[in-house]
């Protein structure tokens, strides 16, 4: 008696024979569009099927459980508290308001090649890492990890960070070369 083994074709599940795509592979079907026949098929085959979740309402405490136990350490994508002190003071209002000025001081033209788009770069000319080195020096009494909260409340009134002589605007291609 001779056992035959059917392998799978490329793309299809072993278990079901559904075909399911890695990334990177494409469906041949991909930006094709449905026949209005078809849709209708579809359609029918829908009809009469109720959701899985019709008429299940989560209570507002459940939905808060669900929310804390996902957070910081829980949640799959934790990398362990990596934010750095940089990123921190990069997020800030003070950060965005310091771009806004500096757009507004230039009118967004980029200070290399004169091209205006709403895309540009806001760039510290003195750069961020020096001044961000300068400010750690100064507070060196706390830890950049244990300490970051602190560090940035302190980053907010460090003037060097803020300061709007020391920025320009820079096109995409110009900040490439300037980096």
């Amino acid at each position: 008696m001779e056992i035959i083994m059917a392998y799978p074709q490329k793309g299809e599940c072993r278990n079901t024979g559904r075909t399911h795509f890695k990334k990177g592979q494409v469906s041949i079907n991909k930006g094709k569009k449905a026949s209005p026949e078809l849709r209708r098929k579809m359609s029918d085959a829908h009809k009469g099927h109720t959701p899985w979740n019709q008429g299940k309402k989560l209570s507002k405490d459940v939905r808060k459980k669900m929310s804390l136990v996902k957070r910081g350490q829980n949640n799959q994508r934790w990398l362990g508290g990596i934010t750095t002190l940089n990123h921190a003071i990069r997020n800030l209002f003070e950060y965005r308001e310091w771009k806004l000025s500096v757009y507004k001081k230039y009118k967004s033209i980029c200070q290399g090649c004169g091209h205006k788009s709403h895309k540009n770069h806001a760039h510290h000319i003195k750069p961020f890492a020096i001044i961000l080195k300068e400010m750690c020096q100064n507070y060196s009494q706390f830890s950049i990890q244990e300490d970051k909260d602190t560090l940035v409340r302190l980053a907010i009134t460090y003037e060097p960070f803020w300061d709007i002589n020391n920025g320009t605007v820079l096109c995409k291609e110009c900040h490439a070369d300037v980096d």
